[in-house]
């Protein structure tokens, strides 16, 4: 034993270095896949790939998409996991929220939900908890084209939640096939497309009933399509695409307007209100300042060429930005600005400011 002992130390030291670095071969290995997947989805679907390769995201049409790596928590309890989230063209406004049976229900308290919806379909009352504000309403919404792409993303095995905005899943584990990657993307997609064509069939909640003749007014008025189950008005003004409906929020019922630029050069603009939002400053550069104090105090921009960006930001542009900014929430990208929390009697004033904005750019 005392003549074996030397050689058990020796072989021993010798195999733990091995397992280190077969450890840290097979994570880097793993990593590569990970960036791999993400590259190779990202071009089949035109969307972008986080140069790290810890997320591709974008839009499929006109849903953003992105699936990535997320910190979870703070401290000693932080981890990162694997989220994705495809974002409906269009708010569902019936306070849905769908997820996984087992699911911790603190979650649901967070969301403040409506209550449970029992009795909507077998397959829906055994995988998952429904919560809406309407329980009619939100059976009608689960029609079995919803059904079949739910059941589909679900095979997928990751967790599912649906709300009324977006379809969101949590992996177990960073992909690294780029097909079960891009089988992933599409079937999020496809329940995200079937839930809004089955919500035009579902009537107006009843807090927006009120909504439907003012609004059709305004559909009228401004030569876009009414569709008054939502209720809302959509079209194309020129080479840009809009839409107003309700939406579900945690203090009640409020509307929500996207305006689609035209096309124009990308220029990496991203701006956010400066109160309460800090998720702007991840995205691009350092802040932008255009010298105006009191906008550059209330708005946070951000873009690839500073002095681009100031000539965008115009005294004419910075007077529609401010009069949106006064009537609800907004957010605005190189594709999209998106102006929420508004006041459904200001919805048009609301239109009109979007495209002063879009004239302003020249967009």
């Amino acid at each position: 034993m005392d003549a074996a002992l030397p050689v058990l130390c020796l072989l021993l030291g010798i195999a733990l270095p091995l397992l280190v670095i077969g450890f840290v071969v097979r994570r880097g290995v793993r990593q590569l896949a990970v960036a791999s997947a993400y590259r190779e989805v990202s071009g089949r679907l035109g969307l972008t790939a986080d140069t790290r390769g810890v997320s591709l995201q974008g839009f499929v049409g006109h849903r953003r998409v992105w699936i990535g790596d997320v910190m979870v928590r703070f401290g000693r309890e932080r981890y990162s996991e694997v989220r994705g989230v495809v974002a409906l063209t269009r708010p569902l406004g019936l306070g849905l929220w769908l997820r996984r049976r087992g699911l911790s229900s603190r979650a649901l308290r967070r969301r403040r939900v409506g209550p449970e919806v029992s009795a909507v379909e077998r397959t829906v009352d055994r995988l998952f908890q429904v919560n809406g504000d309407d329980s009619s309403r939100v059976r009608a919404l689960l029609q079995p084209a919803v059904v079949e792409a739910l059941v589909a993303l679900v095979d997928e095995r990751p967790r599912v939640v649906v709300t009324d905005v977006d379809v969101r899943v949590t992996l177990g584990a960073a992909p690294t096939d780029p097909d079960a990657l891009y089988r992933l993307v599409e079937r999020m997609v496809r329940l995200a497309q079937a839930l809004e064509e089955a919500r035009l069939v579902v009537p107006a909640p009843d807090p927006a009933v009120a909504w439907v003749l003012p609004w059709r007014a305004v559909g009228e008025r401004t030569g876009l399509s009414f569709q008054e189950s939502l209720p809302g008005f959509s079209g194309a003004v020129g080479a840009r695409r809009v839409w107003a409906t309700v939406a579900r929020e945690p203090d009640g019922y409020r509307a929500v307007l996207s305006l689609w630029f035209g096309p124009h050069a990308p220029v990496g603009l991203v701006v956010r209100a400066a109160a309460g939002h800090d998720e702007a400053g991840h995205a691009v550069g350092q802040d932008i300042v255009v010298g105006d104090v009191p906008f550059d105090d209330a708005w946070i921009i951000k873009g690839w060429d500073p002095d681009e960006v100031r000539a965008l930001m115009g005294p004419s542009a910075r007077a529609a930005l401010t009069s949106l900014g006064a009537r609800g929430q907004v957010a605005l990208d190189d594709r999209v600005l998106e102006v929420t929390n508004v006041d459904p009697g200001v919805i048009e004033d609301v239109l009109t400011d979007a495209h002063r904005l879009a004239d302003a750019f020249g967009w």
